[in-house]
């Protein structure tokens, strides 16, 4: 990266610390600037390029709706094509949540009830309210590949989960946060319902100072 390196390097200068090449003759003279340039400008063009070559072969194997490494949804594994399959040891667990939540009890309720039986979720953990909320808002439990957003395919995956199901829960996990935000606010804001957390998807909620 040209820029961590221009500022560690300014740093380095800074702290009276030299630095010396090892696969590299750079002379400490004029030239040597324009040749440490060059070597690192390579650089930067290598990784970007070894960069793009790897998003570029992933979106393929999105494209055919193929697993693309990283962990592999409660209730599937992964068969010899890098195809998403039903795991049937662990489907049924999925049914239970999204019944159990579509029957009006709450992430708590069902992470609780979920670890008394000794239940574990796709990592071989006990549940925990952001695990169990990954399984109430994950497509592929319908049939719907997803990457990235930039490869959406439909039926591309054995679904799980039928899609009356899988909506309802969706409008009632809305509706519980947007419950859940109007208790906590103090005041009326103008972008409540409007702002979620780009990291866990949870409604934002307002505090007044």
């Amino acid at each position: 990266n040209k820029e961590e390196i221009t500022l560690n390097k300014y740093h380095l200068k800074k702290n009276g610390v030299k630095i010396f090449y090892v696969a590299e003759a750079i002379p400490d003279t004029p030239e040597g600037i324009i040749l440490e340039a060059v070597i690192e400008g390579m650089a930067a063009y290598y990784s970007e390029q070894l960069s793009q070559n790897v998003r570029r072969g992933m979106r393929a194997t999105a494209q055919k709706a193929q697993y693309t490494g990283g962990g592999c949804p409660l209730g599937y594994c992964i068969d010899e094509n890098k195809k998403y399959v039903i795991d049937p040891n662990h489907a049924p667990t999925v049914k239970l949540i999204y019944e159990m939540y579509a029957e009006g009890k709450t992430v708590t309720e069902i992470v609780n009830e979920l670890n008394s039986r000794g239940i574990r979720n796709s990592k071989g953990k006990p549940f925990t309210f952001n695990s169990l909320n990954k399984v109430l808002k994950n497509k592929k439990y319908i049939g719907i590949y997803t990457y990235n957003n930039e490869v959406i395919i439909e039926n591309a995956i054995p679904p799980i989960l039928d899609t009356e199901l899988f909506y309802k829960v969706q409008e009632m996990l809305y509706q519980n946060q947007k419950a859940a935000a109007h208790r906590k606010a103090k005041v009326d804001y103008l972008l409540f319902g409007k702002l979620f957390c780009g990291k866990c998807g949870t409604m934002m909620v307002g505090v007044c100072g």
